[in-house]
């Protein structure tokens, strides 16, 4: 399964039962309204009519033409893209409906949690061990 975010817009958030209010006319309003989303996804695959999958083809990493996407159902807007530059735009999306962007487990993405994850990021990719470099000619 995996681990996704949703899009929501509820009343009570804690409240599981309620569904998310975003109707699919909005979803589609804001997919055309973003220049980055489109409903065609990098490989071309043909999506016949059906438009409840976007896919954000500008995205600056995109491997084996496998480009980030939103799927719209019964209200909320999901994906299993949870990388640091998706969750930024993500969140964009989400203030633009009004809504909230949260995780499975009903954490909620806000700037600052962003900001503590790209911290939290950045001082995991830095190293910490200093490695002294012998001379080319040593072998042992």
């Amino acid at each position: 399964m995996g681990y996704e975010v949703h899009i929501i817009r509820k009343k009570d958030y804690e409240d599981y039962e309620e569904e998310s209010s975003i109707s699919y006319e909005e979803f589609v309003k804001l997919v055309e309204s973003r220049p980055e989303l489109s409903w065609e996804s990098a490989d071309k695959s043909d999506l016949g009519d059906k438009k409840d999958y976007c896919y954000w083809n500008s995205y600056p990493a995109i491997v084996n033409n496998n480009a980030p996407w939103l799927h719209y159902f019964r209200g909320e807007i999901s994906t299993k893209w949870t990388e640091d530059h998706c969750l930024s735009l993500w969140l964009e999306l989400a203030n633009e409906l009004g809504a909230q962007l949260r995780g499975d487990e009903g954490e909620q993405y806000d700037e600052a949690e962003l900001e503590r994850l790209r911290q939290q990021h950045q001082e995991r990719s830095t190293p910490n061990i200093i490695i002294k470099k012998k001379p080319f000619w040593k072998i042992w």
